[in-house]
């Protein structure tokens, strides 16, 4: 690059953007610094990880739910829950990362919600980073319900 040209995405930031990469990455810092990254639910990425996720599933025997994401998909598009190994593995076709669901989780007035703090990384050497003070809450629109029944 000539110092005049200007970016927008820095190299391979797919690493963060894509569920399997993210993952992989997290599961290093994990291997690092176990008690700084033990925030999110035990996660499989399939097939590589099938075995595994065999032998964890095993144990519990039908207890656990489990979200299944497709790798690299948005906005909710392929995602479905299930407690069933074989129904995930039979449903399998392409690289998908299956977690452990959170049927707990923290609610704002009995609804989901996720929060997104924006950051600008504009130099690397020195760093300097901008984080936007305001950031962006979303809100379900229904209640949450873990009731499988209806769904």
């Amino acid at each position: 690059m000539s110092a005049y040209q200007k970016i927008n995405h820095f190299p391979k930031s797919f690493e963060i953007t894509r569920k399997d990469l993210m993952l992989q990455n997290l599961s290093k810092m994990k291997h690092r610094f176990p008690r700084e990254y033990n925030f999110y639910p035990q996660t499989f990425i399939l097939p590589n990880e099938v075995s595994i996720f065999n032998d964890q599933a095993e144990k519990s025997k039908g207890e656990r739910w489990y979200i299944i994401k497709p790798h690299n998909s948005s906005q909710g598009k392929g995602i479905w829950l299930s407690n069933s190994v074989e129904e995930i593995l039979q449903k399998q076709k392409d690289c998908i990362v299956v977690s452990e669901y959170i049927h707990n989780p923290l609610l704002a007035n009995g609804l989901k919600f996720d929060m997104r703090i924006y950051v600008a990384i504009t130099c690397w050497n020195p760093l300097r980073i901008y984080i936007y003070e305001d950031g962006l809450t979303r809100l379900a629109t229904s209640p949450y319900s873990f009731d499988l029944t209806t769904k």
